[in-house]
Formats: C-alpha cells, structure tokens, sequence
C-alpha cells in the first residue's frame, strides 16, 4: 500500500520554519551548530528558483542535500 505524503508548503515557508526553529534553539541554549545549520538551509531555501517540492519530486531528496547550507 502507497500512503500519500502532506504536500510541502511553499519555499518561503519553508524557510520561516527554519528561522524560527533556529530562533527556538537559540531561546533554549541549544548546541550553536544545531542553530547554525537552520539558519542558513532557510536561507538557501528562501533563495531557489524552484519549489523544493518540485526539486524533491524530480531529482529526489539527494539534490536537495547537496545544496549548499542544506547537508
């Protein structure tokens, strides 16, 4: 059985989840490289051309991760 995934929200989004979840670390004095990567993926994310959903969709989650800031 295929269970369909949630669609993905939008790029901007996207990166204001990953902004505010580096600002909820940073609140909690969480480990500094754990906020450090956050903020940067929203960044990258907020910055691309395309939907992540339509770079996941045809290029799979490896071209995702291979973008700078998104390991």
């Amino acid at each position: 059985m295929v269970v369909a995934s949630p669609p993905l929200p939008d790029n901007a989004t996207l990166a204001a989840n990953h902004r505010e979840f580096a600002d909820v670390l940073t609140q909690q004095q969480a480990d500094g490289f754990r906020i450090s990567a956050y903020r940067p993926a929203a960044d990258v994310v907020a910055g691309l051309s395309q939907p992540v959903s339509e770079i996941l969709e045809r290029s799979g989650r490896e071209r995702l991760t291979a973008l700078p800031g998104m390991a």
